[in-house]
């Protein structure tokens, strides 16, 4: 936790503020970051397991991926979205959805990449470059066999920085950025203006400047990563929609 001498809470709830004004933004966004894992890591797995089913069956409904599309209505999951983020049409089979598996306490999207899979979509997973490469991170297409194996290096261990011609990408191909027609993307902390807080490394900030803009880009979040206020600096940019249960 922050130390007291300089830090204090706005409310019951809210992530902790610093009472330096002059701190920077990058402090604060340190700050929050932390307040926010920590209630995130507090979650029971029942209910981290409730809330991400909930997630990928509200997520289905959005991108029209198979039957259970037809449910989404009744997950507890909700949306924030600016007017035409939601006012495209359902992906078509053979599509491209990049997605990532979850890493330590984030929501579980393992229940939509099989959905993708089982409805003829290819998923894509995000795959770290070396450092200094002019990409952070590429998007890698995962066949179904291959995810059910567990048989991939960059899922396994997500923090791992390979080289593009590594022997062992070779069944996971790159995926052009632009050829994406949904990504789903983690966060640290939103709120009502759909403003993401990452994890500080800029990964997806990167990529997501590559996409088509015809890309549809949902953030995914559980309720207790929601805060009245992202700190951001000017090149954080607001996500179309954000989905969180």
């Amino acid at each position: 936790m922050p130390n007291e001498a300089c830090s204090k809470r706005s409310e019951e709830g809210s992530p902790p503020v610093s009472d330096n004004r002059t701190s920077s933004i990058i402090e604060e966004k340190t700050l929050v970051r932390r307040y926010i894992r920590a209630k995130r890591n507090a979650l029971s797995h029942q209910e981290r397991a409730a809330k991400s089913h909930a997630l990928c069956t509200k997520l289905a409904g959005l991108l029209g991926i198979g039957a259970a599309a037809e449910s989404a209505e009744n997950s507890a999951a909700r949306v924030i979205a600016h007017d035409r983020a939601l006012d495209m049409p359902a992906l078509r089979e053979g599509g491209t959805v990049a997605l990532y598996a979850a890493f330590e306490d984030e929501a579980n999207l393992d229940e939509l990449i099989g959905l993708c899979h089982r409805n003829g979509m290819n998923v894509a997973l995000p795959c770290m470059n070396p450092k200094g490469s002019s990409r952070p991170m590429e998007m890698r297409t995962i066949a179904h066999d291959a995810w059910q194996a567990g048989e991939v290096p960059f899922v396994s261990n997500p923090l791992l920085r390979m080289k593009p011609d590594d022997e062992a990408l070779a069944a996971f191909p790159a995926v052009d950025p632009s050829a994406i027609d949904a990504m789903i993307v983690p966060l640290v902390a939103f709120d009502e203006k759909r403003r993401r807080l990452g994890y500080g490394g800029g990964n997806y900030d990167a990529y997501l400047s590559l996409v088509s803009p015809a890309c549809r880009v949902i953030g995914v979040a559980f309720e207790e990563q929601r805060v009245d206020r992202v700190p951001t600096e000017e090149h954080d940019l607001p996500l179309p929609c954000i989905v969180f249960a």
